[in-house]
């Protein structure tokens, strides 16, 4: 087994330049240490909003990475109210804004400002990345937007060029049987794209007709990655899927996985990450499910630091098969945002039913609407089927959710009901940004007895 392309890249990237065959370990503590005094010190001196947030703290008591955790966290509020203020360049300075469509487009949008050098950081870690599973002179089908300049599509392009592998974009898919045609007529090598839009290829009836071994290695990205979606992937294509942790905030750097497939190796000589209790903000050690949170250590824009992400997950103990010391963070399993509260003790996530609706091969997508009942919370569900499906699916599909523990209990202790399930056409991703989520209209969220 090859260890993650991301160890030497790590090492050289921490040895400022020179030529690091290994990680140490030891090592690349040091430098995140000298990183985090940087950043902090940077981004109080240049970001209005860290000035003020800062003002108490002495940079000099920062001896131990462990020293971070004195200092508040950034959230997602915070970049929607204050957003110019944690800018630490001139405006001419700014080569990209990238704004999340999950953020209000409005005067204090979710923006974030990346300067020429963030994005050369960007294609870099994409360059390295990509050679996980991708060889020199294969082609790359990008299911992601690309039509302008510094999308992530045309990130992924230009960093390809570096292998060098031809990366073209197909963008998004909202037509499964042109998409399909497209991946027959240019035989790429690697997909990448989001976990719906591929499961949806793989399900759709003309998903049946590529050739098993015109696509040999999938990366998923921007959503989460059910166990279902990889396993009926793998089957049905005949390939192996990786997976890529990232977001707009983390300047996509994120983690990767590696030919072993347990966990996402962590970008730690960009990112600094904890794991803290969602509800005490208490870091957490290894092993432990809790919040997601990072530090930048080199961007130069916008740094943030202790950002909360809202993704649960943890980090997963020991060394990587690979051989590789890169901690690694278990797929995500929710997000904090994301998780539903059905009455005084129950809670519900869109990925506690993914494995109980998309376990079954004739279901292509779903959508979950939660809406106020006569008693209780109710929940519908709107089934998207493959052509010619048979609609007794739809009554699986209900005796699968029954089955499901956080559903079930929260109807054995009325404070749920399981409203119809009926076919449907699932409107399909328009952005990257956009994560599947239950979609929640009550009037009164968790107001049921």
């Amino acid at each position: 087994m090859r260890i993650t392309p991301l160890d030497r890249w790590t090492a050289k990237r921490i040895s400022s330049g020179c030529r690091a065959t290994q990680l140490s370990l030891k090592d690349l503590q040091s430098y995140q240490l000298e990183r985090l005094k940087h950043t902090i010190s940077y981004s109080s001196s240049s970001s209005a909003f860290y000035k003020k947030a800062f003002s108490c703290f002495n940079i000099e008591s920062f001896n131990l990475l462990r020293d971070i955790s004195r200092l508040p966290f950034t959230t997602s509020h915070d970049l929607e109210e204050h957003n110019s203020q944690f800018l630490c360049v001139s405006q001419s300075l700014v080569e990209r804004v990238f704004t999340p469509l999950t953020s209000t487009l409005s005067s204090n949008a979710r923006r974030i400002y990346f300067s020429g050098n963030d994005m050369e950081r960007i294609i870099d870690f994409f360059h390295h990345g990509m050679t996980t599973f991708t060889a020199a002179n294969q082609n790359v089908m990008i299911m992601m937007p690309g039509e302008r300049p510094d999308s992530i599509g045309d990130l992924l392009t230009r960093s390809l060029e570096r292998i060098p592998a031809t990366g073209w974009v197909y963008d998004l898919v909202r037509d499964p049987v042109h998409a399909m045609s497209e991946i027959s007529r240019n035989e790429p090598d690697v997909i990448v794209g989001i976990p719906a839009n591929i499961l949806s290829l793989v399900r759709h009836g003309v998903g049946s007709g590529i050739h098993s071994n015109s696509v040999k290695s999938v990366l998923l990205t921007s959503d989460y990655i059910t166990p279902t979606v990889l396993t009926s992937i793998e089957r049905q294509w005949e390939c192996r899927v990786f997976g890529h942790y990232g977001s707009t905030e983390m300047g996509f750097l994120g983690g990767l996985e590696c030919e072993a497939r347990s966990g996402y190796h962590l970008t730690e000589s960009d990112l600094y990450f904890e794991i803290a209790d969602p509800a005490t903000g208490e870091i957490l050690e290894p092993g432990c499910m809790g919040e997601v949170v990072f530090t930048t250590l080199n961007r130069e824009a916008m740094p943030l630091i202790r950002y909360k992400t809202s993704d649960l997950s943890r980090i997963v103990p020991g060394i990587c098969q690979c051989g590789s010391e890169l901690r690694r963070l278990e797929k995500i399993r929710a997000r904090v945002n994301d998780i539903i509260k059905l009455g005084k003790n129950h809670w519900l996530g869109i990925y506690e039913l993914d494995d109980s609706i998309l376990g079954l091969d004739e279901v292509i997508d779903y959508r979950a609407i939660l809406s106020n009942g006569d008693n209780s919370d109710q929940l519908d569900f709107m089934v998207e089927l493959k052509e010619g499906a048979d609609k007794s699916v739809l009554q699986e599909v209900r005796l699968r959710l029954l089955d499901n523990s956080s559903v079930s209990n929260a109807v054995v202790d009325g404070v749920l009901s399981l409203g119809s399930v009926y076919a449907g056409a699932v409107d399909k991703p328009v952005s990257t940004a956009i994560k599947r989520a239950i979609q929640d209209v009550r009037r009164d969220s968790g107001t049921s007895k």
